[in-house]
C-alpha cells in the first residue's frame, strides 16, 4: 500500500483560492443598512410606547389625587327650593237641574276651584315670604270685587301672616277640600259651595312649636271663565302655642247680584 502523495510545493504547483462561507451576524445585531433601519424603527417605537405610558400614568395619578379643599367638599348656603302647596280634590257633588250629564263639567269646575284655592293657601300659609313681608297684594284677587276689601280687612281669618306670630317654618299636615257645584237647566255651572279644612305644624323664630288650623266655607261663582269667591259664610284661623291659643273668625255673605 503506497502512502498518500504530498501536495506539490514550489514553483509550478497548482494553487486554488480558498472559499470561506460568509460570516453570520451575531444574534442581536442587524447586518447591513436594511437591518440598521429596522433596528432604529424598533427603538423609536419603544420610546413612543414609553412616553404614552408615562403620560397615562401621570393623568391617572393626577385624577385620583384630591386636593385638601376637594376632600372637604363645598357647602351650599342656599336653601332647597320650596314646593308649592296644592289641594287635592276630595268629594265633589253636583246639583244638576238639566237632563244632561255634568260629570265632565263638575270635574273641570272642581279642578279650577282647587287651583285657585291652592294658590291662595300657599301664599297665605305655606310661603315663608308671606310670614316676613306679608301676603302679596294680588293674593286677594281670588275674591270677587264686592267682597275683596272686606276679605282684606278679615285677613286674620285667612292667614297667620298678620296675627303677629313670627313663624320660622311650617309644614302642612292635613288638607281637605269638599265641593257642591250647582248647574242650571242648560248644564252650565252657576255656583259652588266649598268647605276647607287646613292644618299645619309650625315653629316660631324662638324655637317654640305652634299648631295652625283654618276652617272655611266659601261660595264661588264663575265670571268670564274664572271662579271667584263671592262670599264666605264662615272662616277661622287658630294658632295654638305653649302660651295658649290665638284665633280669629269672620263671615261675609254675598250681596244680591254681586259679581267679580
Amino acid at each position: 500500500m503506497c502512502p498518500a502523495a504530498a501536495p506539490p510545493e514550489g514553483p509550478g504547483a497548482d494553487t486554488q483560492p480558498i472559499t470561506r462561507a460568509p460570516a453570520q451576524p451575531e444574534p442581536g445585531f442587524a447586518a447591513g443598512p436594511r437591518g440598521r433601519r429596522r433596528s432604529g424603527l424598533a427603538v423609536v417605537i419603544l420610546f413612543g410606547l414609553a412616553a404614552i405610558g408615562a403620560v397615562a400614568f401621570f393623568l391617572l395619578r393626577s385624577g385620583n389625587t384630591a386636593t385638601p379643599g376637594s376632600q372637604q367638599g363645598t357647602t351650599s348656603t342656599e336653601a332647597p327650593a320650596r314646593s308649592a302647596f296644592a289641594f287635592k280634590v276630595g268629594r265633589v257633588r253636583a246639583v244638576n237641574l238639566s237632563r244632561r250629564s255634568v260629570k265632565k263639567q263638575s270635574a273641570e269646575a272642581a279642578d279650577a276651584i282647587a287651583q285657585r284655592l291652592s294658590v291662595f293657601y300657599d301664599r297665605a300659609f305655606a310661603d315663608p315670604a308671606s310670614w316676613k313681608n306679608g301676603v302679596p297684594a294680588d293674593t286677594w284677587n281670588v275674591f270677587a270685587a264686592p267682597v275683596r276689601a272686606t276679605a282684606k280687612h278679615d285677613a286674620n281669618s285667612f292667614t297667620p301672616a298678620t296675627t303677629g306670630v313670627n313663624l320660622a317654618s311650617f309644614e302642612v299636615t292635613k288638607s281637605v277640600l269638599r265641593m257642591t257645584i250647582s248647574f242650571d237647566t242648560s248644564a252650565h255651572p252657576q255656583a259652588a259651595f266649598v268647605t276647607v279644612l287646613f292644618r299645619g305644624t309650625g315653629q316660631l323664630v324662638g324655637g317654640e312649636k305652634v299648631q295652625v288650623e283654618n276652617t272655611a266655607t266659601f261660595l264661588f261663582r264663575p265670571a268670564s271663565g274664572t271662579w271667584f269667591i263671592a262670599g264666605y259664610p264662615d272662616a277661622k284661623t287658630t294658632l295654638e302655642a305653649g302660651n295658649g291659643s290665638v284665633g280669629t273668625g269672620a263671615s261675609v255673605s254675598p250681596s244680591a247680584g254681586s259679581s267679580p
